[in-house]
């Protein structure tokens, strides 16, 4: 709340066209709201609790996240912040030397904490789904892939699917690139999953959710455009 002490900046409303382009890396973004997904078993009260669960983890922090970059734009300005990210804010704060490195150490760290949950998701909900398809024999393999250690834990899958990843990345020749593939996987992946859901509620007259669902696949239409 400190940047919002300056009130000398203004906003281009004509400029809200632009957020189009910050689409994909916010999907990236938000992947690890899926740890949740995947770990709704174990929460008290069972599965029931995913949805609000997710929700609320969901809201608050897409909330701070929206004071957070207001207060950016308001501390750096657009230009200084589309140049060298919210990682140089504290640079632009008007600290002492010490201080500005203390906070730029805290902030690299949260942003490097944030990058890696969002991968640990992506990786748990793939593990997941590789487990839930080889339990129900829908792949080969799936004598190998549906084993658990002593903690019920899909080692096996696990591996498989960081060998797999491990592999693929030496085909990747840029972030962007590995961003944009990444984007079209997941997004592919959900595309199925909504489209299963839509004709599950259809079949069972269910015509409600069937609806959610057909707007979850409009959703994932822009996002597989953009």
């Amino acid at each position: 709340f400190w940047a919002y002490w300056n009130a000398d900046i203004s906003y281009n409303i004509s400029d809200v066209y632009n957020l189009r382009f910050a689409i994909p890396p916010a999907v990236f973004a938000v992947f690890g709201f899926e740890a949740c997904c995947s770990l709704g078993q174990y929460l008290p009260g069972g599965t029931r609790q995913v949805g609000s669960v997710i929700l609320a983890a969901f809201f608050i922090v897409i909330t701070l996240y929206t004071f957070f970059h207001f207060g950016l734009v308001h501390i750096m300005g657009v230009d200084n912040l589309a140049a060298v990210g919210a990682i140089a804010v504290p640079d632009f704060m008007g600290l002492s030397p010490k201080l500005t490195a203390l906070l730029a150490v805290g902030i690299t760290g949260s942003i490097l904490l944030s990058f890696c949950n969002t991968i640990f998701g992506v990786l748990l909900t793939a593990i997941t789904n590789l487990f839930t398809l080889a339990q129900k024999k829908l792949i080969i393999g799936t004598i190998v892939l549906s084993k658990t250690n002593a903690f019920e834990r899909p080692t096996v899958a696990a591996l498989i699917q960081g060998l797999g990843l491990w592999l693929l990345l030496f085909f990747v020749s840029s972030f962007s690139v590995l961003l944009a593939l990444t984007n079209l996987g997941i997004c592919s992946t959900y595309l199925l999953t909504v489209v299963a859901v839509l004709l599950t509620t259809i079949k069972k007259g269910d015509y409600k959710n069937a609806a959610i669902a057909f707007l979850g696949l409009g959703s994932c239409g822009m996002l597989l455009y953009y």
